[in-house]
């Protein structure tokens, strides 16, 4: 199957969503969306290629010296969603009776841990409720409380192994911090003005395009992973980041990797390898700053 093929297939169905978002439910915007993620599977089965590297050829934006150019505008993390929920459910049937009157999509996304994270799988009661929680009548924003209270219940009752979770903080603070300095800065300020404020060399940005493939990496465990050696950023916070990301990227840290991803989504590691992305050309620049803005 070629590309073109996959997104003759896809873009209509995207399209429908985009254009109609607002009106159609949120069981009808899961089951576009599982449809898309259907058709992802197919691609992936007869090319055997891993996911993150087909979204990167359809969004474009490669981590590499040369630009991959942009096939579509649907975007990665829009990709990656369709084809967790196709994974979610088995046909778009099930999706019709497990929520004849979901209210939101957002309550759904919140929920999403309870479907496919081993970590929040519930029992049969416990699963009731929760559908019973997001076909009802309450308010969006009750019912996030309400998932976040249960996964907050869960993650408290943990095994002591699990707990470990809470070393990971300072690291956590770090991408945080991160991930909002180089969205303010794409979002506020001109691509001359924001690369002085990193301050970059060529020999900067050499690194940071083997920072960039290592965040992909970073996001799902099994992609390669690529040597980043030793080097010193001006800017204090790009140069903390970048030995983060060097220290959760070596060999033996899997076990810490995983834990990393619990409390930063690999949607948000994702995002934040195309916001430093966007900073090694005016273009690229340009581009992102759109999208934000």
């Amino acid at each position: 199957m070629k590309i073109s093929e996959l997104l003759s297939n896809i873009t209509p169905l995207y399209n429908n969503y985009k254009s109609n978002k607002s009106k159609i439910s949120a069981s009808d915007s899961i089951i576009i969306m599982w449809e898309i993620g259907s058709f992802i599977e197919s691609y992936l089965k007869v090319n055997k290629v891993s996911p993150h590297n087909l979204y990167r050829e359809i969004y474009g934006k490669s981590e590499t010296t040369s630009n991959i150019s942009q096939k579509s505008y649907i975007t990665r993390e829009f990709l990656s969603r369709s084809f967790r929920i196709y994974k979610m459910f088995e046909s778009k049937n099930e999706i019709k009776v497990k929520f004849p009157s979901l209210g939101d999509f957002s309550s759904f996304r919140e929920a999403m841990p309870f479907f496919d994270n081993p970590i929040y799988k519930l029992s049969k009661n416990d699963e009731e409720d929760l559908f019973k929680l997001l076909n009802s009548n309450k308010k969006g924003t009750d019912i996030v409380k309400a998932l976040d209270k249960k996964k907050k219940s869960i993650n408290n009752i943990l095994n002591p192994r699990d707990q470990k979770l809470n070393e990971l903080d300072e690291q956590v603070k770090l991408f945080k911090s991160f991930y909002n300095y180089i969205y303010k800065n794409i979002r506020d300020l001109d691509f001359e003005t924001c690369f002085n404020e990193l301050k970059l060399d060529k020999a900067g940005l050499d690194h940071i395009i083997i920072l960039i493939k290592n965040l992909s990496s970073l996001a799902q465990e099994g992609m390669a992973k690529y040597d980043m050696k030793n080097y010193k950023f001006e800017n204090l916070l790009l140069d903390q980041f970048y030995n983060l990301i060097l220290e959760l990227i070596k060999p033996n840290d899997e076990k810490v990797r995983r834990r990393f991803r619990r409390l930063i989504a690999p949607e948000r590691i994702i995002k934040v390898s195309e916001y430093v992305f966007a900073i090694l050309s005016s273009e690229n620049y340009k581009q992102m700053k759109n999208k934000i803005n």
